[in-house]
């Protein structure tokens, strides 16, 4: 099936088997030991039981957002930026009328900062995300031909844009299955696997490699375990 059939979650039909098998198993294992957990291949059964049931709980009751039923990459990267500490339903307010405005990085490059700042108030962090926006029209119509680059190394190249904008936009866009370092993914982790780690998720080699043995290699499957758990954790706030 093509990856964009799959939209707006992704292949959210699979057995734990199917999951079991897509990845990195023994490297799991391995790292779950290393931080001394115990009954670690126990909690790591446990957990792949359970993922058939959270893809099926995505599948029912996951959030169908704009930035969920495209895979242009400008249209997903604006949206990650603007989620950063920011609810989708928040997000969703201005997102049309954003890419309205800012169809491409030089209408961002050429846009006056403060018309910037009034356009994305809602969402807070202005002075912050306004820096990061304006950088990124700059760099990509620059240096990358007014296009969101290919690679990741280049995706980063804007101020303030990190491995999980970058990530995400070649997974939910470009249909790469890699992994997501995210709050919401860790929580799920540390609930399932007993964690205690003290660095925030994003700051832990070791948090960025278990996640990365638990990916699966399908990127229509990996769209959904990732979808799943950022719903799932946002359903809970409510």
């Amino acid at each position: 099936m093509d990856y964009e059939e799959t939209l707006p979650f992704g292949n959210t039909q699979i057995t734990s088997e199917t999951y079991r098998n897509q990845i990195e198993f023994q490297r799991a294992i391995r790292l779950l030991k290393k931080k001394d957990i115990r009954n670690s291949e126990v909690k790591l059964n446990s957990f792949i039981q359970d993922v058939p049931q959270m893809l099926g709980w995505l599948e029912n009751n996951g959030k169908v957002f704009p930035w969920r039923q495209t895979t242009d990459d400008w249209e997903v990267f604006i949206a990650e930026v603007l989620l950063q500490r920011t609810p989708g339903e928040q997000v969703e307010g201005v997102y049309k009328d954003f890419l309205h405005r800012f169809p491409d990085p030089k209408s961002l490059e050429n846009v006056e900062k403060q018309e910037l700042k009034d356009f994305i108030a809602d969402l807070g962090f202005v002075n912050r995300r306004a820096k990061i926006l304006k950088n990124t029209g700059k760099v990509f119509s620059d240096d990358y031909g007014n296009k969101v680059p290919e690679l990741k190394k280049d995706i980063k190249d804007p101020w303030g844009i990190g491995n999980y904008v970058a990530n995400a936009t070649l997974l939910f866009a470009r249909g790469q299955s890699v992994e997501l370092v995210d709050p919401n993914v860790k929580k799920h982790f540390d609930k399932n696997f007993e964690l205690d780690l003290d660095e925030r998720p994003h700051k832990s080699q070791y948090f960025r490699e278990l996640t990365s043995a638990l990916t699966p290699r399908d990127p229509e499957i990996s769209r959904a375990f990732f979808l799943s758990m950022i719903d799932l954790d946002a359903d809970k706030n409510l």
